[in-house]
């Protein structure tokens, strides 16, 4: 490993520009795809809880906002 380092610390600045941001960009690529997982996991059980779920309408919503005098 401290060779592998070594070898990267003895290359161009460029070079090592490359190399961060093609690390920076499998990680972010990782990351993304462990999100979506994550996330259409909790879309699913929403889905299925879906029947509990009350919103208010728009119109309750309005009649419920302060009015204001000019």
């Amino acid at each position: 490993m401290a060779n592998f380092l070594k070898k990267i610390q003895g290359l161009p600045e460029e070079r090592k520009k490359i190399i961060l941001w093609s690390i920076v960009a499998v990680i972010a690529v990782l990351l993304f795809f462990w999100w979506m997982r994550n996330f259409q996991t909790r879309i699913e059980a929403l889905n299925a809880q879906g029947s509990n779920l009350k919103f208010p309408s728009l119109q309750e919503e309005l009649k419920n906002l302060p009015k204001f005098n000019r």
